[in-house]
């Protein structure tokens, strides 16, 4: 199914504009406007078929307490014969359709993130009934049954990096590690904002931004609905990133703060010393950042690698040609995730994507390549995983991956291009001379 018929009538500009204002948004649509992409049966199907292929499976729990229970069909019916909402979380993981739809929504939303499937089957009464917010935009739609919806028409938390409620009473807490949260008090709450009800019934579409206050049950009738997560890493990311590998270029910024005295110890103050080389360091990061800003291009090109790939990932592997002496990489916020079936075909899922490679061995290799992630293809075959592999198929592999976005090309003209050069040829030095000492 299309996205763009999966919005209809909202065009892909008006569901841009709508996430990045954090606006909620209700869109009603024909009773059999999302039969053609999911239902029941194959739900089913992907239970199923999941625990049959022994792949890596989505994530299922109950409730709004996100009890963790076992992905097959026995488990699943006896939570629903109990009264349970069951969530499924990256369902695409197990259906070739909504992995379509993911990439599909990637694609034409520019979405600097990954796309991911859940999907909610609620009997009648059940649902996350206390309100939250998340820190992904939200599109529901709704398949079969109906189901009765508070939300805010606005973020309390625009863009929101963390998830929290009121699961208990009227105390808000935040759920998950993170090294942020909002600050006490800060945070308006649903009565403070107020929040409008809507009953969604099938192909009825809601779009509800990170940080949106919402709550949702099902009424008399079991419910069964797709929430198409959209999920981004904040732009400081980029930016840190950047800088830090600017910054590791030069000595001062790879070592230490001075050693602290045995005074410093002893009275537990900071010298003046010590005062003067911190405040040095920060002016000398404030003075790089001040530099980079005149040129962008560094971060420019970071986030766009690392969320949208390059063009030619975007046209996929036919259009990319890779020699031995080209260095690729796992883009840094790619972390793929190794699957191996019965038959020993291998796949890589991540970022809302897939890529399968039949072939005796692909899976060592597979996992050399996720363990070292940035490599030159000459160096490829003197790995003891790549034993029996020649040329043609290791550039064959690399460009399927490349193809797939889970490795980029580096240019040869880059700073970082030679550094990555530089260091892998030192890693061969050192096996190398490992080699002969111990023959």
């Amino acid at each position: 199914m299309e996205f763009a018929s999966v919005i209809s009538p909202m065009q892909v500009s008006e569901l841009v504009e709508t996430i990045e204002q954090g606006l909620a948004a209700y869109v009603p649509g024909r009773p059999d406007k999302f039969s053609a992409l999911f239902s029941k049966a194959a739900f089913w199907k992907c239970v199923s078929a999941g625990k049959r292929e022994g792949a890596i499976l989505p994530k299922i729990a109950l409730t709004e307490f996100q009890f963790p229970i076992a992905f097959d069909q026995n488990t699943v019916s006896r939570a629903l014969r109990s009264g349970n909402t069951v969530c499924v979380s990256q369902l695409d993981k197990a259906s070739a359709e909504l992995r379509e739809l993911c990439l599909a929504a990637e694609e034409a939303l520019g979405f600097p993130g990954a796309a991911s499937v859940h999907c909610y089957y609620s009997p009648p009464g059940t649902g996350f009934s206390f309100f939250h917010i998340d820190s992904g935009v939200a599109i529901t739609l709704q398949l079969e049954g109906e189901k009765k919806w508070q939300y805010a028409e606005r973020a309390a938390v625009p863009w929101s990096i963390r998830v929290g409620g009121y699961r208990e009473g009227t105390r808000l807490e935040w759920f998950g590690d993170s090294d942020w949260e909002p600050k006490p008090g800060t945070v308006p709450s649903p009565q403070e904002q107020g929040f409008q009800e809507r009953t969604l019934r099938p192909g009825d579409m809601l779009i509800i931004p990170p940080g949106v206050w919402h709550s949702a049950c099902a009424t008399d009738s079991t419910s069964l609905s797709l929430n198409l997560k959209l999920t981004a890493e904040p732009s400081i990311e980029s930016i840190l990133e950047v800088v830090r590998q600017a910054c590791l270029v030069e000595e001062r910024w790879r070592g230490p703060f001075p050693f602290a005295s045995v005074e410093e110890l002893r009275t537990g103050t900071i010298s003046e010393r010590a005062r003067r080389e911190v405040k040095e360091r920060m002016l000398g990061v404030s003075q790089l950042i001040a530099r980079m800003a005149e040129n962008d291009g560094d971060v420019s090109r970071l986030w766009f690698r690392n969320f949208l790939g390059s063009q030619d990932n975007l046209r996929g592997s036919d259009d990319v040609e890779l020699t031995d002496g080209d260095v690729v990489s796992i883009p840094p916020r790619v972390r793929p995730i190794l699957s191996v079936a019965p038959d020993g075909t291998a796949a890589l899922l991540g970022q809302g994507r897939i890529v399968h490679i039949h072939g005796k061995g692909v899976a060592g290799l597979l996992q050399e390549i996720l363990r070292r992630r940035v490599f030159a293809i000459s160096d490829v075959r003197s790995w003891r995983a790549a034993k029996g592999l020649d040329a043609a198929a290791i550039r064959k592999i690399a460009l399927k991956l490349v193809g797939a976005g889970f490795l980029v090309k580096t240019p040869r003209t880059t700073t970082a291009s030679k550094s990555v050069a530089r260091q892998t040829r030192a890693a061969r030095v050192a096996r190398r001379t490992s080699r002969k000492a111990k023959g």
